[in-house]
Parts: C-alpha cells; sequence; structure tokens
C-alpha cells in the first residue's frame, strides 16, 4: 500500500480518470484476496444494491456526508455516473431504499494498465463500523474480476 504523491498524465476518459496527488493507491494480491475475501456478516435488514435511478438522491444526500472536496448535487453527480460501466459496477448497501453506504466503480491508467478503482468509498456516519464500507468494496472488486478489470 502506498501514497501517490505526484499526478501524473495518465489516460483521461468518461470512465477512466486520472490519479492525482491526494488518492491512496492501494495493490491487491488477487489471489490471496480470493481466497479470503470474506464479507463481515451484516444485518439482514441491509441489501446490496447496484445503481439505480430511483436510488439516486439518497446516494446524492449519503456523498454529501462524506469528507470529499467538492460539493456533490444532481449535476455532478449524473456527470460521474454517465458512463454505462460505471452504473454497472457501482455498488449500494440500503436500509429501507435509503443508500447508507455506496462507492463508484471506475478505473484508471496506472504504469500502462487499466486498474478498477473504487471512488467515493462512503458510509453513513450512523451506519459505521458495522462492515458496511468492507462489503461495498469487496462488491466492487468483485464487479471488477467479473468483468476481467483485475487479473
Amino acid at each position: 500500500m502506498g501514497n501517490e504523491l505526484t499526478s501524473k498524465p495518465y489516460k483521461n476518459s468518461d470512465y477512466i480518470r486520472n490519479l492525482v496527488q491526494s488518492q491512496l493507491l492501494m495493490e491487491l494480491n488477487l489471489s490471496k484476496f480470493i481466497d479470503s475475501n470474506q464479507l463481515i456478516k451484516i444485518s439482514k435488514k441491509y441489501s446490496v444494491k447496484g445503481h439505480s435511478k430511483t436510488l439516486e438522491k439518497s446516494w446524492i444526500q449519503l456523498l454529501g456526508m462524506g469528507e470529499f472536496d467538492g460539493i456533490w448535487n444532481e449535476n455532478t453527480f449524473q456527470e460521474f455516473i454517465s458512463p454505462i460501466e460505471r452504473q454497472k459496477g457501482s455498488r449500494l448497501i440500503l436500509e429501507k431504499n435509503t443508500v447508507i453506504a455506496a462507492t463508484f466503480a471506475s478505473a484508471a491508467i496506472y504504469e500502462t494498465k487499466e486498474v478498477g478503482r473504487l471512488d467515493f468509498v462512503v458510509t453513513h456516519p450512523v451506519h459505521r463500523k458495522k462492515g458496511l464500507g468492507k462489503n461495498i468494496c469487496i462488491a466492487v472488486i468483485n464487479h471488477f474480476i467479473e468483468k476481467n478489470i483485475i487479473k
């Protein structure tokens, strides 16, 4: 695990974004991950879902609770979620149709290869320390494995 110290000129498109100075870069040993990606048991009151237009308002509200630079509103959210692959891979955890944990599935170019990327991982403050963040990250990493984005 290391911290990306400099911004590098990576390929940039709707789905593949640059790594920037303040982002944490982590490498995943895929074989160890597959052997040990144990989901933490969470309450049955929670459910894991993919992106849905009907959940966007709740997701935007949750993003506002994260400690991210910038402001999340309908426009910034629509711009970010617009790539189809990001819509397909992003995951949410719901409690009673309210998004309480989420992350976007993105990609980046690092050292000339495409890598899976988790963007804006966030859990509602009331629901932290319950394993939701870990579970949502595992769900997106499993999507990357299925789509052969990480090998």
